[in-house]
């Protein structure tokens, strides 16, 4: 199974832009948050809130994340394009997620969706199913900066191609979805 990973801030829109795309039928979404969720429901016995997992033992978290995408790579899908995140703020500070997680889970590729810090704070305001730290417009473009630094470190540790999009990209996602399954080299 091909992995593409799309990051970006808490309440950008990855799941919104991944459920809009022409080609969402040709891979499986995955929710690294869902995927970490389940693996800890099945180890203890009770779903964690998103809260939970963003003030949790990260590494904890990361291996879960593996054991889950390892699970489902045992599938038959040809492409799987995760939804996940290169920075986790956890009130005080922001954590870069390391290389190696994203060298484990087998990504090829990167793409870090960006967004204007209104709208994230926006979306993160109108969202009551999770708790975030709340924001300021400046420190969201400061967290995203960070994110895109982060992103672009990991690409260049693994060697890997990394766009940056906006919401507003969904046929060039579309476009990079359809080249990764036609190209043997990623």
């Amino acid at each position: 199974m091909k992995v593409i990973a799309l990051a970006g801030l808490s309440g950008v829109g990855k799941t919104t832009f991944l459920k809009s795309l022409n080609t969402r039928d040709k891979f499986v979404h995955l929710e690294a948050s869902k995927i970490i969720k389940l693996q800890k429901a099945a180890l203890e016995g009770n779903i964690p809130t998103s809260e939970d997992l963003r003030l949790g033992d990260l590494d904890d978290n990361q291996k879960l994340l593996i054991l889950g995408i390892e699970e489902i790579a045992k599938s038959d899908a040809e492409l799987a394009v995760l939804d996940c995140h290169t920075v986790i703020d956890d009130g005080k500070e922001l954590i870069r997620i390391t290389s190696d997680v994203f060298k484990t889970l087998g990504v090829k590729l990167f793409v870090f969706l960006q967004g204007t810090p209104a709208k994230i704070k926006e979306h993160r305001e109108k969202d009551s199913s999770r708790e975030r730290p709340l924001r300021s417009e400046f420190e969201l473009m400061e967290h995203q900066n960070v994110g895109i630094s982060h992103t672009e470190a990991i690409c260049a540790v693994l060697n890997i191609p990394c766009k940056i999009l906006t919401n507003l990209q969904s046929t060039e996602m579309d476009e990079i979805l359809e080249n990764f399954l036609t190209v043997d080299s990623y």
